[in-house]
This record gives structure tokens, sequence and C-alpha cells, in this order.
């Protein structure tokens, strides 16, 4: 999927949505963000601790849900090079996603309005729903980003003009 900059938003309604592929975390997974970041509760790391504490496995941060959420985004394409910073963030923390689960996002438009102080760039507002399977959502986000106009892009010699 090609990048999607701001000129791209303004074409589209509010609701549109992408859905992006999925992704199995694992217990390794998990472990190596605890050692990352030292949230070494034993609910991530030690699976009998996450059994006495009602999960059959060891369940995911919900910071690594939610980061993980974010690269099953970038991966869609869209926000490469277009996307250039996060302006505000909340997020609902539903369920947990225990070790082995495996877990995607739907993406849709809140959205979208012209920067008022930085012209090169529009504001859009995105709601992703992390699920794991079909039916149970397990994080719900709203995300505004800044993204590029297409041409600002082109001038900074950020992309081609053939892109």
């Amino acid at each position: 999927m090609n990048a999607v900059f701001y000129d791209d938003y303004a074409g589209l309604a509010p609701g549109h949505s992408w859905t992006t592929r999925s992704r199995r975390i694992r217990a390794d997974d998990i472990r190596a963000f605890a050692e990352s970041t030292g949230d070494l509760n034993p609910i991530h790391l030690d699976a009998g601790h996450a059994r006495r504490s009602g999960y059959a496995n060891v369940i995911a941060h919900g910071y690594l849900t939610i980061s993980w959420a974010a690269g099953l985004v970038h991966a869609l394409g869209i926000d490469h090079i277009a996307s250039n910073a996060i302006l505000e963030s909340a997020w609902q923390l539903l369920d947990v996603v225990e070790a082995d689960e495996e877990i995607h996002v739907e993406l849709s438009i809140v959205e979208h309005r012209p920067s008022r102080s930085k012209p090169d760039f529009g504001i859009v507002t995105r709601r992703f729903d992390v699920r794991a399977g079909r039916d149970r959502s397990i994080a719900r986000g709203v995300v505004t980003i800044l993204v590029f106009r297409r041409e600002a892009a082109i001038s900074r010699g950020l992309i081609g003009d053939s892109a």
C-alpha cells in the first residue's frame, strides 16, 4: 500500500477503514519488552504466576499491545514518510493478550483538517480497534497525527515527483 498524505486523507470520508495483517505475540516477545522497559511484573514473565492470577499464560503488557498495534498500522504502508508526529493519544485497554495470541488492528478515520499553524501539514485523527481473533476487542485508541501534504514532502526531498 502507498503512503497516504494529507491530500489523500482529505479525499476520504470519516469512517474509511483499513485492516492490518495479524501478528502473534509470543512469550519471548513479552520477555524482551519486559527487559527493555524494566517492567518485570511476574504476570508477564512467569506462567505459574499468571495462572494463579487467573490467566492461562503470561500476558502482554498493555503498552506492548499498543506498540505492536502502531507497528501493524505502519506495516500497512500508509504512514511511510507521510506521518510526521503523534499529537495526541488516548487509549482504553479492554482485555489482555496472552502469549501465543494473534492481534490485528481495524483502523478508521475519525476526522481530518488542515493544520492552521503548519501549512505543510494536515491533522488526522484515527481510531484503532485492536482485536484478538475476530470477536475480542483488546484495546481502543484515538490517535491524532501530523501528516505531510504531498507537495511539502516533495519540496523537502522526502519523496520524488512521481510518488
